[in-house]
């Protein structure tokens, strides 16, 4: 194989025997490109490169933890909407429980939850129950109705 050098470092010329069918030889196969090395040139990341990757890091940190926020802001919210929910199913059935036309005792109350029973006589034999529990940031209202059997 016999190679041709030419004055510019970065060219050389492939004078190789080709296998048959390939045609022609062109320029683009003949030359190659080569990267010199340059003298006293460093390898690495430059100041700016490092303060640039830095930032997009931050920024990056920065959304995470505020969606951790607002997810464990939403989670802590469902579980007292859900918890006051519980709480008025148990209160109606404690009140289905118990006998018509009495005066209906309350569940133990959960410390943040104050519970509040109305009744109103819809016909004779007919009660509307409303079971309200007010916790912190909001309420909770659940109705049913009582008959005397």
């Amino acid at each position: 194989m016999l190679k041709w050098k030419c004055k510019r470092p970065n060219l050389s010329l492939n004078l190789a025997p080709r296998p048959r069918g390939r045609g022609r030889l062109n320029r683009a196969d003949a030359v190659e490109e080569r990267e010199a090395p340059v003298r006293g040139a460093q390898t690495g990341a430059t100041l700016i490169e490092v303060l640039v990757a830095l930032g997009i890091l931050a920024s990056a940190i920065v959304i995470l933890i505020a969606g951790l926020s607002t997810g464990s802001f939403a989670v802590r919210s469902t579980d007292t909407l859900t918890t006051a929910s519980n709480l008025a199913a148990v209160q109606l059935e404690s009140i289905k429980a118990q006998p018509y036309g009495a005066a209906y005792t309350k569940v133990a109350e959960p410390p943040g939850y104050i519970i509040s029973i109305t009744q109103s006589l819809v016909v004779t034999g007919l009660q509307q129950i409303t079971v309200t529990v007010v916790f912190n940031g909001g309420s909770f209202k659940v109705s049913n109705y009582k008959v005397n059997r």
